[in-house]
């Protein structure tokens, strides 16, 4: 039995956009890494807070700490609710420590960034809903 080159030419298209989309899925699982992500925030912190480079480093590995602790509390079982909490506990834990690495008035424009960036969250959550 024969194939028609249309319907050879449809298998071969959806074995590329398969292809295509496994590649696109590995990509973005690293673009958010827990070390990729803990590079970004605390590259910006650098630039925001100026940090030295022992502060960076010291913050950076804060930083990994808490996204990897993240990002397992995302896998763990149980409700949403009950993972926003588990994080909401690491965080202040890591505000904790990042306060032991930080100027008191570095610390103090961390505090003013995280409730920009909580707000803006805040709002992204209610335009999405707004839709």
């Amino acid at each position: 039995m024969k194939f028609s080159t249309g319907l050879k030419r449809a298998g071969v298209m959806l074995a590329l956009s398969f292809v295509i989309m496994q590649a696109s899925a590995q990509k973005d699982s690293t673009a958010h890494s827990p070390e990729s992500r803990a590079k970004s925030i605390t590259d910006k912190m650098k630039t925001e807070l100026t940090l030295s480079d022992d502060q960076y480093n010291k913050v950076y590995d804060i930083n990994l700490k808490y996204a990897q602790k993240n990002t397992e509390a995302l896998k763990e079982e149980g409700t949403r609710l009950a993972k926003l909490k588990t994080m909401k506990a690491d965080n202040t834990e890591k505000s904790r420590e990042l306060k032991a690495v930080l100027t008191e008035e570095q610390f103090e424009k961390y505090k003013s960034m995280r409730k920009e960036a909580k707000t803006g969250m805040k709002q992204k959550y209610k335009n999405r809903n707004n839709r």
